[in-house]
């Protein structure tokens, strides 16, 4: 049973403004440059290093999560043959009471899963973030820009297409060479964590 559900390939970076430097006097298009984050990180492949290390992630905890899953439908198994095909009403509700701990533990393991994925996600985003401002800093000052504003839908309403920085940006990082490489500090602790669960989802519930 396929236990996380996998996301579009596209990255969603969240947007977010960042004040830069000193306004300089040369100034034509304003103050406030518009940068594309995603098509910078889609020409650069920086959302497909994204995407391939959040892809690990989940497979990494697919694989605990299918363990577990494994290791509690034996136990609930083993439980079911102590007790024999003619349980008594007190071996029933033992078995029920399992069999219902163990739907629950195993819900939990799957939400922690889903979440550390999220979390990592946007552990990247504000990674790349971070790679990419110098750049878009230093390129909003030569056009006398005080602040970068992520294009999107939901912040910017509307702009002057000379304040849209992105092709610059993008020029900018491929000149440098800059490499994008994931910090990751997930997948230990999460695989473990997602371990340490006990319960299952998968073996038939006790009949009464």
């Amino acid at each position: 049973m396929r236990i996380i559900r996998k996301n579009s390939a596209t990255v969603v970076l969240v947007c977010v403004a960042a004040v830069l430097g000193a306004c300089q006097p040369k100034a034509t298009t304003g103050t406030v440059a518009i940068l594309d984050l995603q098509r910078v990180a889609d020409e650069t492949g920086y959302s497909r290093t994204i995407t391939q290390h959040i892809d690990g992630l989940r497979n990494t905890l697919q694989g605990e999560l299918t363990k577990v899953q494994s290791e509690l439908s034996t136990k609930l198994s083993e439980k079911q043959e102590k007790f024999g095909d003619k349980p008594n009403e007190k071996q029933k509700d033992e078995l029920n009471q399992l069999f219902v701990n163990a739907k629950v533990q195993l819900q939990q393991a799957q939400q922690q899963a889903v979440n550390v994925v999220q979390r990592e996600r946007d552990s990247l985003v504000l990674q790349l973030h971070d790679l990419l401002r110098p750049y878009a800093k230093k390129v909003a000052n030569e056009h006398g820009m005080q602040i970068v504003m992520i294009k999107s839908q939901t912040m910017v309403f509307d702009h002057d297409p000379t304040t849209d920085i992105t092709d610059e940006v993008i020029a900018a990082v491929v000149q440098a060479k800059a490499n994008f490489v994931p910090k990751v500090d997930q997948v230990a602790p999460a695989a473990e964590a997602v371990s340490k669960q006990d319960g299952t989802a998968t073996a038939a519930a006790p009949q009464g």
